[in-house]
């Protein structure tokens, strides 16, 4: 380096760290996807069927269009549930509307569900309703065969432009 020489033994010994360095760390990732693989060989397997319904975003959020989308979503979760899986996943915001808000809507949805007696994980928009300002978020409903509610995820990192628009006072436009 910079005008030093470097003796024979430093440098057959440096490569040689490199060299084994390198095996262990190959060693180490072929023994972990092997431990990995077969722990998903030994697994029990699980049956999911992913639901597309092909909404156009044109008619998606379009009030008379609604029941039609519900309707899409609930004949293709009846044609898969004849194939008995174990959870059925309908598309991130999917359900046209806020969903546990709009209770007449949350019912014909809750209702298909139930009529299909599997698990779904479904998306839709929700809302916080809160004193000064309400937060909306993008999140994903777990729903029980018999129609029950079990939990929500709310998405944490919006899209930009697609889901909200950052700098919103200076871009009002957008």
């Amino acid at each position: 380096w910079r005008g030093r020489s470097v003796s024979a033994g430093k440098a057959v010994l440096s490569v040689g760290i490199l060299a084994g360095l390198l095996t262990l760390i190959w060693a180490y990732g072929s023994a972990r996807i092997q431990s990995t693989d077969a722990r998903i060989r030994a697994a029990e397997k699980q049956t999911i069927a992913v639901i597309q319904g092909n909404i156009s975003q044109s008619v998606k959020w379009d009030e008379k269009f609604r029941t039609d989308t519900v309707i899409t979503y609930a004949g293709l979760s009846q044609a898969a549930g004849k194939e008995d899986p174990d959870l059925i996943v309908w598309p991130e915001t999917a359900i046209p509307f806020y969903f546990k808000y709009n209770i007449e809507w949350t019912k014909m949805v809750l209702e298909a569900m139930r009529s299909v007696d599997t698990w779904f994980l479904a998306g839709s928009p929700s809302v916080e309703i809160e004193r000064y300002a309400d937060t909306y978020y993008n999140s994903a409903y777990l729903v029980t065969p018999e129609g029950d509610i079990k939990g929500r995820y709310d998405k944490a990192h919006l899209v930009p432009f697609g889901e909200y628009v950052p700098m919103k006072q200076w871009l009002p436009f957008v």
